[in-house]
């Protein structure tokens, strides 16, 4: 995925449309360490992707990133582009989670919930 090309992901329909959307979403946390003089227009050219968000500044060069996708594969490859834009040091994944998309609409169950009483 190159981020100038016409037929990229920042095209493509945001991934909570669980309907026709991918099977799993992918939850992945970056942090971009680029030179500082290139961190602001690294941050426009990584954020015209839907899937992705960016923490605001001032990045003093590193950029928390956050990312969304429909597979570990997409994760890899914007790891990959992103490393070959100019004034990009490092790119590295500080989390990752995947989680069948159908399970998202489940209620959440927690049969560990902590009651505290006060002291009499």
């Amino acid at each position: 995925m190159q981020f100038d090309h016409p037929d990229n992901q920042l095209n493509s329909p945001p991934l909570r449309d669980r309907k026709t959307g991918p099977a799993e979403i992918h939850f992945t946390s970056l942090i971009i360490s680029a030179k500082p003089q290139f961190t602001d227009e690294i941050a426009t050219i990584i954020t015209r992707d839907k899937r992705v968000g960016i923490e605001p500044g001032p990045h003093n060069g590193k950029l928390i990133v956050t990312l969304e996708t429909g597979s570990l594969s997409e994760v890899t490859e914007f790891i990959d582009d992103v490393s070959r834009l100019t004034g990009v040091m490092n790119t590295a994944m500080v989390y990752h989670h995947a989680e069948p998309v159908a399970s998202l609409d489940l209620p959440i169950e927690d049969d560990h919930v902590l009651t505290t009483t006060k002291p009499e």
